[in-house]
């Protein structure tokens, strides 16, 4: 009579774990379209599947395999973009407030604007920067 009751409560278990797991997998899935953690909770339910389920096993290697080459392409371009500018010419690593931040007085040398900087904010297309007359560019005061 053991092996039977082994047997039980085996089939037992397992379906307890299939119905846990997958209750979890379908609230992380609600959960992604309305607050909470969805994705954690997936992760919890494929995580607990697999401790009885090996096609669930399955799926969350390929999930942690994924999410492995995800995080090597962030650290790959956010190192990148680090070293320098862009490679598109971009201004990462300018500081804020660009030429004016440093008490330079930009001029229009006539060049017509492109519509990129906007109304007195900042520089005109061709313009060029120069330090005040009469101000020091290093003094903090003004």
């Amino acid at each position: 009579m053991a092996p039977i009751l082994r047997r039980f409560a085996r089939h037992a278990w397992r379906g307890i774990v299939l119905v846990v797991g997958l209750v979890l997998i379908a609230a992380g899935l609600v959960m992604m379209v309305t607050p909470g953690p969805g994705i954690a909770a997936i992760l919890g339910g494929l995580a607990l599947l697999s401790t009885e389920f090996a096609w669930a096993k399955r799926v969350l290697d390929w999930v942690r395999r994924r999410f492995a080459a995800a995080r090597a392409e962030v650290r790959r371009r956010t190192t990148r973009s680090s070293r320098g500018p862009a490679p598109d010419g971009g201004t990462e690593g300018v500081g804020a407030g660009g030429p004016r931040a440093a008490g330079a007085e930009v001029r229009s040398t006539g060049g017509a604007p492109t519509g990129g900087a906007p109304a007195g904010g900042g520089a005109p297309a061709g313009g060029e920067t120069r330090p005040r007359e009469g101000r020091d560019p290093q003094s903090t005061t003004s």
